[in-house]
């Protein structure tokens, strides 16, 4: 796993057991649509930290399944609803009424594609155009935002 991802995965680790103590210092953590709330305002937010630059490696639903951050969201989801670690993750997804990470971290790469390419600065403009042209090698960032985009 790369460093940057596992940086990524201790931020929402981190988030994740904030959530936790705020949860219990105020009487809550019974109440599990309180808990989502706090989850998505604390812990995916965290989660969230750099993906624009370092989660495009895992912009599709198969290659995020495997990251430990995917693992640590679900994990919160299927403690909050009780159920067994076996639980088909759409069920838990559906049920939460949250979607899976990589979602997340597709939405945030993708306004940032956008602002790069809206830009007025003619420097970021002949940095993206230099890796367009470049975006046919897979150790790119460009190949694999554009890669996500055809999955």
């Amino acid at each position: 796993m790369h460093t940057a991802a596992e940086k990524m995965a201790d931020n929402l680790r981190l988030a994740i057991a904030r959530v936790y103590r705020i949860g219990s210092s105020k009487g809550i953590t019974h109440r599990k649509h309180a808990m989502l709330w706090l989850l998505q305002v604390f812990a995916l937010t965290a989660g969230l930290y750099g993906c624009q630059v370092w989660a495009t490696f895992s912009l599709t639903y198969d290659s995020s399944v495997t990251t430990r951050a995917h693992v640590l969201h679900l994990g919160f989801l299927k403690k909050l609803l009780g159920v067994k670690k076996g639980t088909d993750t759409h069920c838990v997804l559906r049920e939460t009424g949250q979607m899976p990470i990589f979602f997340y971290w597709f939405s945030c790469t993708i306004r940032f594609w956008n602002s790069l390419l809206s830009s007025n600065n003619p420097l970021l403009e002949k940095n993206v155009r230099a890796d367009l042209l470049l975006a046919n090698r897979i150790d790119t960032w460009t190949y694999q935002v554009l890669h996500a985009l055809q999955d």
